[in-house]
């Protein structure tokens, strides 16, 4: 099921939604074919990395959303932490609601811990360093990069550009902007994103029920094997 997850999101991330679309060739080898209407762009032309926090002078006495990097997972961030701006403000990566958040330090990233930020106090919030910022513009649907920086062929070039040693590699800064991608239209960006969060909504639960089954079945070998050595059940009888 988490293969099928991957699959899906690779596809309609790549080559969209109609199976019958006219393609053309991207000029890109990883990218290959990709639906005639699409352009190709790097990721910086639809969003701003790690935005600047010079705005925020003002409000330094408010409080703000405070993200450790453990609090970072697949499509989900744990809002349980605040902080004044003012403690903050010099030392970690700032972001808003609505900004894409995604890991780049080892095995985080490996881990897939990218969210879209959303229920934040006062809309901002303060974080890891090792935690990278995306805020797209008017030709970005944020959903929908999300979703495109989840896809496989993406997340293989960033494992392989990493730099650094043993737990302290990172994916290099420039790769979030430079990467370049297929991108409908902002309205087909939006319904390749709502399918998808449909889609991998039904995925997650099903994964999220097999995985019960598998702790639940786990307990009842591990209880039977305890039951079957300590002499709670005769097992005379058995072939």
């Amino acid at each position: 099921m988490k293969e099928k997850r991957q699959a899906l999101i690779t596809h309609a991330v790549t080559k969209g939604l109609n199976p019958n679309v006219k393609m053309k060739d991207s000029g890109i080898e990883w990218i290959g074919q990709v639906p005639e209407h699409w352009d190709i762009v790097q990721i910086k032309r639809i969003s701003a990395l790690n935005p600047k926090k010079s705005t925020l002078s003002e409000e330094k006495d408010s409080l703000c959303t405070f993200l450790p990097m453990e609090k970072l997972r697949t499509n989900a961030v744990t809002l349980d932490e605040t902080r004044p701006i003012h403690e903050v403000y010099g030392g970690y990566s700032y972001f808003c609601d609505d900004d894409i958040l995604i890991a780049k330090v080892t095995p985080c990233f490996e881990n897939g811990n990218i969210a879209v930020a959303n229920g934040l106090v006062n809309g901002i919030g303060f974080g890891s360093t090792e935690i990278n910022v995306l805020r797209v513009n008017g030709k970005g649907h944020n959903r929908f990069l999300y979703y495109r920086l989840q896809e496989e062929q993406f997340r293989t070039i960033a494992k392989s550009e990493m730099r650094g040693t043993g737990g302290l590699k990172r994916v290099p800064t420039e790769l979030f902007e430079s990467f370049t991608i297929g991108l409908p239209h902002t309205d087909e960006q939006a319904t390749i994103a709502a399918t998808l969060d449909r889609e991998t909504a039904r995925i997650d639960a099903l994964i999220g029920k097999a995985e019960q089954s598998i702790t639940l079945l786990k307990e009842r070998r591990a209880a039977f094997i305890t039951a079957a050595v300590t002499g709670q059940i005769d097992l005379r009888g058995e072939q």
